[in-house]
C-alpha cells in the first residue's frame, strides 16, 4: 500500500542471497504486463524493501483470501497450458464406460480440472434425470444418478464465472466422449423415478398399489415385492419405486402415485421431477411420461398415505394391462384411494426418518 491505495501482485519465484541476507522474489503484475519485476525481503530485519512506489507490504497467503480459487491451483493450470484442448478435463473415478450397474441408482464420484474459467457448476445428465450440483475448489463431486435396465448414457454439463461474473457454459473432455453405464437390475412391468432441484430438502414418494397396500419411507416394500429403494431427507434424490415381473402384478388395477413435501429444511421451494416407465425393454410396450412441478408448502406431521393439503400432489393413477393396446396409463383415478395396509405410529415414522 501506498497513500493512493493498494495494490495486488503474484509471486512466482524467489532467490535466495544468504550473503547479503536478502530473498529476491520475481513478481506478476498486472500494471506492468510483460516486464520482469522484482522485491526483496531482508531477513536479518525481517523486513520487506520499497517495491515501487508501495512501502506497506501485507502477505495475502495462498488464495484464503476473498479469492475463489488457490494461487496453487492457478499455477497447475498454468503449468497445464489452460487445457489448450478443453476448459475442463472431468475424470470419473467411481466408473468407467460400459461397467454394469445392478442397482436402480449407482454414485458418481470424481473430480473436475478447472482450466482459465473455473467450474463452480456441473450437471449430470443420466437419460430422462439431471442432477445440479455446486462444484468446490477442490474439483471433487459426488452425485447419485438412477439407472435403467441397459444402456445408459450419462452426460456433462459444466459452467463457470467470466471475468464479468457471469455463469457461461464451460466446454469439457466429456462433451466429445460417450460414457455409458449398463444396468442388469431385473426387468421393470413399473418403474417410479422421483427427483428435485433444491439441496438439503426432503421430498418423499408414495406409491398405493391396487391392493390398498403402499410404499412410504416408512414403509418400503408391498407385501406384492413392490419397492421404495430408499429415503433421500437432504437432496435431489433419486427415489425410485419398482415393481419387477417377478413380483405380483395386479393387471387391471390402479397405481397411485403422490408426492410430499417433508420438509424443506428452511431452504424454501423446489421443483420435482417424476418419471414413469411401463413394461421396460419390452419392444412395443415400453412407455414414459414425465411430469415436473413445484412444491412449496411443507409440513413432516402430515405424511400419511391418504393426507391432503398443499404440501401434497397427486402425480398419476397407473392402470396395467397384459395385453397391448388395452392399457391405460396416466389417468386420473375413478374411484377414491383406500388403504388395507396399517400405518405405523408417529414415533414410528419418525425413528424411520431418522435412518434407524
Amino acid at each position: 500500500a501506498n497513500a493512493a491505495g493498494a495494490h495486488a501482485v503474484l509471486a512466482y519465484a524467489f532467490a535466495e542471497n544468504s550473503e547479503q541476507n536478502q530473498v529476491e522474489f520475481s513478481l506478476y503484475d498486472p500494471n506492468f504486463p510483460n516486464q520482469i519485476n522484482t522485491m526483496s525481503y531482508n531477513t536479518s530485519t525481517a523486513a520487506w524493501n520499497t517495491y515501487r512506489t508501495y512501502t506497506r507490504i501485507n502477505y495475502m497467503g495462498d488464495g484464503s483470501l476473498r479469492l475463489k480459487e488457490p494461487f496453487t491451483s492457478i499455477l497447475e493450470d498454468a503449468e497445464a497450458g489452460f487445457h489448450s484442448d478443453n476448459d475442463a478435463v472431468i475424470t470419473v473415478n467411481s466408473h468407467e464406460s460400459g461397467d454394469e450397474v445392478s442397482g436402480r441408482s449407482t454414485t458418481l464420484i470424481g473430480t473436475i480440472e478447472s482450466g482459465e474459467i473455473l467450474v463452480t457448476e456441473l450437471t449430470v445428465f443420466a437419460e430422462s434425470s439431471s442432477f445440479k450440483l455446486n462444484v468446490g475448489t477442490d474439483g471433487n463431486f459426488s452425485q447419485v444418478i438412477p439407472i435403467q435396465l441397459g444402456t445408459n448414457v450419462i452426460k456433462f454439463q459444466t459452467k463457470g464465472n467470466n471475468a464479468s461474473n457471469t455463469l457461461i457454459l464451460v466446454d469439457n473432455n466429456m462433451s466429445s466422449e460417450r460414457f455409458t453405464l449398463e444396468g442388469t437390475s431385473d426387468q421393470a412391468v413399473m418403474l417410479v423415478t422421483l427427483s428435485w432441484d433444491k439441496d438439503d430438502t426432503d421430498v418423499d414418494l408414495y406409491v398405493i398399489d391396487p391392493t390398498g397396500d403402499f410404499s412410504a419411507y416408512y414403509n418400503l416394500i408391498t407385501a406384492d415385492g413392490g419397492e421404495l429403494d430408499v429415503d433421500d431427507v437432504d437432496g435431489y434424490g433419486p427415489e425410485h419405486w419398482t415393481l419387477t415381473y417377478e413380483d405380483t402384478i395386479r393387471w387391471g388395477g390402479d397405481y397411485d402415485v403422490r408426492l410430499h413435501y417433508y420438509s424443506d429444511h428452511g431452504n424454501g421451494p423446489t421443483n420435482y421431477t417424476v418419471t414413469i416407465l411401463l413394461y421396460e425393454g419390452v419392444i412395443g410396450r415400453q412407455e414414459i411420461a414425465t411430469y415436473r412441478g413445484t412444491l412449496s408448502a411443507n409440513d413432516s406431521g402430515n405424511d400419511q398415505p391418504l393426507d391432503t393439503g398443499a404440501d401434497w400432489v397427486n402425480i398419476a393413477t397407473v392402470n396395467l394391462t397384459e395385453e397391448k393396446g388395452l392399457q391405460q396409463i396416466f389417468e386420473p383415478s375413478t374411484a377414491p384411494i383406500t388403504l388395507t395396509a396399517p400405518v405405523p405410529d408417529e414415533a414410528t415414522r419418525d425413528w424411520a426418518k431418522a435412518g434407524f
